[in-house]
């Protein structure tokens, strides 16, 4: 029901994080995917400081070109999309300049994100021999606009790309790609939250799309590691501020729902109770870890997964 790719890749964009510094190699326990950051004629250390300054904005980027390549129902996922660092910042929520125009610093933001993406490479198991495995690029760019001098660097006004052949596994009908979280501005810590923790939910929801029933359960560590959040939370604890992520886990939640994610949420009744015995004592952070959220799927939503559910299922 998901394209395991383009998720794999999502994730992998939100930071440096989760990468391996020496090979330069991203994967998730023992999936049999992963991502290679290279380019060539760049040495490992340029690449090794490259990869550093990756951002939650790159996987932002990402999802809005998965959504340009799935819009209108297109048959052809492979043909070329363009888009302009200008056009991205615009639809990634960012504060326009003053006097017209969004502001240089976005635009290179934007373009070093592109830059990301172009150095990504997609390792998985060979279609005719699963012992053997292929090496593709996420993405190739096939042309660039004229570029102008920023700051040293050069952001080409356009850039035409083409998605990889791992694009073909996306699903006919893909779950809604809620624009509302890409939009939210990173100008907080709870916005950041909510943009990975909501674009999880989404893809938990697609993953179990086969369960029609509108009140779901997931627990706060699964939400939270698949989120790419749970080490953050981990120093919070240490540094004796858990009570400041449990706040933010529940303004996170609180913003999903105005944003359209869910319909609301709450801890289950056991875990409520189980949270109210341990107040105050050592086994609190893992039994809010372990506690029970309810979210409540949206009717848009439950009707995108249940289209999604038929057409998949053969006839």
């Amino acid at each position: 029901m998901a394209n395991k790719p383009s998720i794999l890749i999502d994730r992998a964009t939100r930071g440096a994080s989760g990468w391996n510094d020496v090979t330069l190699l991203y994967q998730e326990g023992q999936s049999d995917l992963s991502l290679n950051y290279f380019e060539e004629n760049a040495g490992p250390e340029h690449l090794r400081q490259q990869l550093m300054t990756l951002d939650p904005r790159t996987s932002d980027v990402w999802r809005l070109l998965t959504a340009k390549a799935l819009e209108n129902d297109r048959d052809d996922l492979f043909a070329p999309i363009t888009v302009k660092p200008e056009e991205l910042a615009r639809a990634l929520g960012l504060k326009p300049h003053p006097k017209g125009g969004m502001r240089q610093k976005d635009l290179l933001h934007c373009t070093q994100s592109l830059f990301h993406l172009e150095r990504l490479w997609l390792i998985m198991p060979d279609a005719k021999d699963p012992e053997e495995a292929t090496r593709e690029r996420v993405l190739a760019v096939m042309k660039r606009g004229r570029g102008r001098r920023v700051d040293g660097q050069v952001i080409p006004s356009s850039w035409t790309v083409v998605l990889g052949e791992w694009a073909r596994y996306f699903p006919k009908r893909y779950a809604p790609i809620f624009r509302s979280l890409v939009e939210l501005p990173a100008n907080s810590a709870t916005n950041l939250w909510a943009k990975q923790v909501g674009t999880e939910v989404t893809y938990w929801l697609r993953e179990t799309a086969e369960d029609t029933s509108a009140v779901r359960s997931i627990t706060v560590q699964t939400l939270l590691a698949r989120a790419s959040l749970l080490p953050d939370v981990l120093d919070m604890r240490q540094n004796k501020n858990l009570n400041r992520a449990i706040e933010r886990f529940e303004a996170t939640l609180d913003l999903l729902r105005s944003l359209g994610v869910h319909d609301g949420w709450t801890y289950d009744p056991i875990s409520t109770q189980a949270l109210d015995r341990q107040q105050g004592r050592p086994a609190f952070f893992e039994t809010w870890l372990a506690s029970q959220v309810i979210l409540q799927v949206p009717d848009v939503l439950l009707s995108a997964l249940g289209e999604m559910t038929e057409r998949s299922t053969p006839t």
